[in-house]
């Protein structure tokens, strides 16, 4: 708690404030906040801080509103995903703007819109276009699950759906699916992370 003598001095500092934020000079009023704020304990800076502010018409509750406004904004961006999928894009580090290369997601719903599936053969574009319907669902539900209709569907709208090779393909999908084509299919960590780097790889090749 301030003490007597303390708050005498914070009522000066402040009546200083006053008429230096009145100053246009942005280096003037750098200086004289150094000045006033440098021989005060931290407690009474952030007060001294934070009632300029309040003056000002400023106060958000936060020294750095500028940082918090820029945060608040890249979450208000993603605000309608699950949390499991906002979480995702944090944890892999998938930008806005990368997921809406690949995926289009609108009330409640996300499909894939890339032009093409990822991969240097049929197998590789397969077991990818099944990763890619896993990130879907879990744009769109929060859970990483889907059944293998969904993920043939993909296959067949990015082209590269095999009658004769398809079940051979998935039997050697790796360890980026768990499941069955009667059971469903679920996204496991490495495919997480797998559906995280093909999001990014083809936002650097647009």
């Amino acid at each position: 708690m301030a003490t007597r003598g303390e708050d005498l001095r914070f009522s000066r500092i402040l009546d200083s404030l006053r008429r230096t934020m009145t100053k246009t000079d942005l280096p003037t009023v750098s200086t004289k906040l150094y000045e006033l704020l440098e021989p005060l304990d931290p407690p009474l800076r952030k007060r001294a801080i934070k009632a300029a502010l309040t003056m000002l018409g400023d106060d958000d509750g936060d020294v750095e509103p500028t940082k918090k406004a820029e945060q608040k904004s890249d979450d208000s961006d993603n605000s309608d995903l699950p949390a499991k999928a906002r979480s995702w894009m944090k944890t892999h580090k998938v930008s806005q703007d990368q997921l809406d290369l690949m995926f289009h997601v609108e009330n409640g719903v996300a499909d894939v819109i890339a032009a093409d599936a990822p991969g240097k053969n049929g197998k590789e574009k397969t077991i990818n276009c099944y990763i890619l319907a896993g990130v879907a669902a879990l744009l769109q539900s929060g859970e990483p699950k889907f059944d293998d209709k969904a993920g043939r569907a993909v296959a067949e709208k990015l082209g590269c759906y095999s009658s004769g090779n398809h079940a051979t393909y998935m039997k050697d999908r790796g360890n980026v699916l768990s499941g069955s084509k009667d059971g469903g299919w679920s996204l496991t960590g490495p495919g997480l992370k797998a559906g995280a780097d093909l999001v990014k790889t083809a936002a650097t090749t647009e």
